[in-house]
């Protein structure tokens, strides 16, 4: 299938109807809006759609449409067009390991019973462009979602080697890639010319009114509401530390004031990172 243009008609997937979207014109606002947005609008314009296609997926919620390398084309679409894809990865799966993560969804057959998963097969995969964020994923071998250092991605001193089968398919899919390359998308050498593991999001200020209340029920159930979107997620999990402990895992609905509902979250008990859906997925990125 094409890739839908900018500003295209609805199009229609399996689980999702999604209208894509050019970067806005005012891509260049101040800082005043990082905490609507979840960090530098360059980045991070097109984050709230994405969630709002999560929580609304039949409505056609705006989403970044594909870059497509035209010479009048904002950097802004590229920068959008990824983060978007980043950040749920990190902060509705997880993932400490993109790279980890996407390879064992590759390895399970890509499943879409995750409403992120089928929401990053309608977008990115069904683009035809995933392949290319995990082959410079696996150039690089960023990890995130480190408490000391929330706003920045390490880079592998040492890369992990990878198996034969995942080594001969990055070098299948970097040769096809250099042939046809991704518009402002390097995968030469350690380039992050994206400079995606310098916008992780989380870079701001804490709400210092936000608050995580707790729903009185059978079933261990609370409320995270802040009005920051880019200092949320740590905020999140140090709060979801502290509540009680049961036989059960704490559901935590999520509310950032200017985005909306992010999702239903729980505290994994063995990487002690906040995530929304089954744990086994969360588990792969880590």
């Amino acid at each position: 299938m094409s890739t839908p243009g900018a500003d295209s008609a609805f199009t229609i997937g399996e689980t999702f109807t999604l209208r894509r979207l050019a970067a806005p014109d005012a891509v260049h606002l101040g800082e005043q809006t990082w905490s609507q947005l979840g960090g530098q609008s360059n980045w991070f314009w097109g984050v709230p759609g994405v969630f709002h296609a999560l929580a609304s997926p039949s409505t056609g919620q705006p989403v970044p449409a594909a870059p497509t390398g035209a010479h009048d084309e904002p950097h802004s679409q590229s920068l959008g067009y990824w983060c978007a894809l980043q950040y749920l990865l990190l902060y509705r799966l997880g993932w400490s390991s993109p790279a980890r993560g996407l390879m064992r969804w590759y390895d399970d057959g890509k499943p879409t019973d995750d409403p992120t998963f089928a929401l990053v097969s309608e977008i990115w995969d069904r683009d035809g462009h995933l392949d290319v964020y995990l082959a410079w994923l696996l150039r690089l071998q960023p990890s995130y979602l480190d408490a000391a250092n929330p706003s920045n991605a390490e880079w592998a001193s040492t890369p992990e080697a990878l198996s034969p089968r995942w080594a001969a398919w990055l070098r299948t899919t970097t040769d096809a890639l250099d042939r046809s390359p991704m518009p402002h998308f390097s995968l030469t050498g350690g380039a992050d010319n994206l400079h995606l593991t310098g916008h992780v999001g989380e870079s701001g200020k804490r709400d210092p009114e936000a608050g995580l209340t707790v729903i009185e029920g059978e079933t261990p159930r609370a409320l995270f509401v802040s009005s920051s979107m880019d200092a949320w997620y740590w905020d999140l999990r140090n709060r979801a530390t502290a509540l009680p402990p049961g036989t059960h895992s704490w559901r935590i609905d999520v509310v950032i004031k200017p985005v909306g509902f992010l999702g239903t979250y729980r505290l994994s008990r063995s990487t002690s990172l906040p995530f929304s859906g089954r744990h086994r997925y969360h588990a792969m990125g880590n």
